[in-house]
C-alpha cells in the first residue's frame, strides 16, 4: 500500500492504497486529453480519478477570453502550446518574457469514491440524450482494473435485463 493524493476539483484527497489502472488519450500531438485512473483504498473502497489536461494558453484578455486562468509565462509548463483561434503568440520563454501574462487552461479534476459495485456505473458517459455507456479509456481503465483485483472481477456485472 502506498499514499496517494488526488484531487476533486479544488480539494486534495489522501488515501492508502494501490493503483489498480491508468488510461490516458493522449498522443504524441496532443493539446488536450483525458487520463483516468482508478484505485483501491487500504479499507476496500474504490477511487476514480479523472484528469482533463491542456497544454494550451490564450491571448490574456483576447479573443478566447474566459478559456483561461491569468498566468505569467514564466510559470507556464515549457510544453504549452498557444492558441491559434485567439493568435496568442508563441514565447521562447527568455528571461524578457517570464513576466508576460497570458491565459492558461487549467487542469481538471474530478473524483469518485464508490464500492465496486458502482465502479463501472460510475464511469459510465450519461449524455443528455442515448444511452450510457463506457469511453475507450473507461473502458481501457476498467479492464486493467478487473484484471489487477479479483473482487473487482466478481462484483461489475456485465448483465442488464431489457424489458
Amino acid at each position: 500500500m502506498e499514499l496517494y493524493s488526488v484531487w476533486n476539483a479544488y480539494e486534495e484527497l489522501q488515501f492508502n492504497g494501490t493503483r489498480l489502472a491508468h488510461s490516458s488519450t493522449e498522443t504524441s500531438d496532443s493539446l488536450r486529453w483525458i487520463e483516468i485512473e482508478i484505485y483501491k483504498t487500504e479499507k476496500g473502497r474504490y477511487v476514480i480519478h479523472r484528469i482533463g489536461v491542456s497544454l494550451v494558453y490564450h491571448k490574456h484578455k483576447g479573443k478566447c477570453n474566459g478559456k483561461g486562468v491569468p498566468i505569467k509565462l514564466g510559470d507556464l509548463e515549457r510544453d504549452s502550446i498557444p492558441c491559434k483561434e485567439c493568435g496568442a503568440p508563441k514565447y521562447s520563454f527568455t528571461n524578457d518574457d517570464l513576466d508576460v501574462v497570458v491565459d492558461a487552461e487549467q487542469d481538471r479534476h474530478t473524483t469518485d469514491v464508490c464500492k465496486a459495485s458502482e465502479v463501472q456505473d460510475r464511469l459510465m458517459v450519461k449524455p443528455y440524450r442515448g444511452e450510457p455507456f463506457l469511453s475507450s479509456p473507461a473502458r481501457k481503465a476498467l479492464d486493467q482494473a478487473i484484471a489487477a483485483d479479483p473482487e473487482l472481477n466478481a462484483k461489475t456485472s456485465n448483465v442488464r435485463f431489457i424489458e
